[in-house]
């Protein structure tokens, strides 16, 4: 396995789980055990052999780090590892923090339609409004 593969796994399987410094340190930290040991003459295939199954690693990080979880789960989703787990989004996540910006800019937009419906609507029954009123006081004087 490729360094590129093993931190691809391990990025995947972390991703979502523990929150995104808890990732990102880990990603940096065996990015950087990768550079050392090829400057010792290893293949990136004898360091991935050496370290073993991304997956595993990434599991045991979000084993050690479940008590940072914040925010809610979602269904559990079945993997090659035959395996569960649970979705945890956190509020550094990059996926929450598009999803957030999206609903404000959709709650708006809804906003904005109806109340420009309502002053499309209100002008004419305004006008209708006063004509019926006009129509009524000279019919009764």
């Amino acid at each position: 396995m490729t360094k590129k593969e093993f931190i691809s796994q391990l990025k995947d399987t972390l991703e979502g789980m523990v929150p995104a410094s808890v990732l990102h340190e880990n990603i940096q930290y065996y990015e950087k055990y990768f550079y050392e040991k090829i400057s010792e003459g290893k293949t990136e295939a004898e360091i991935s052999e050496e370290l073993g199954n991304p997956r595993l690693i990434g599991k045991s990080i979000i084993e050690a780090n479940g008590d940072q979880q914040i925010y809610y789960d979602e269904e559990p989703e079945e993997k090659e590892e035959s395996y569960t787990r649970t979705r945890v989004y956190t509020a550094d996540s990059r996926k929450f923090k598009i999803g957030c910006a999206i609903t404000v800019f959709l709650i708006l937009m809804a906003l904005i339609a109806i109340f420009k419906v309502v002053l499309t609507f209100l002008g004419p029954i305004f006008i209708i409004g006063i004509v019926i009123y006009f129509i009524y006081q000279i019919l009764h004087r």
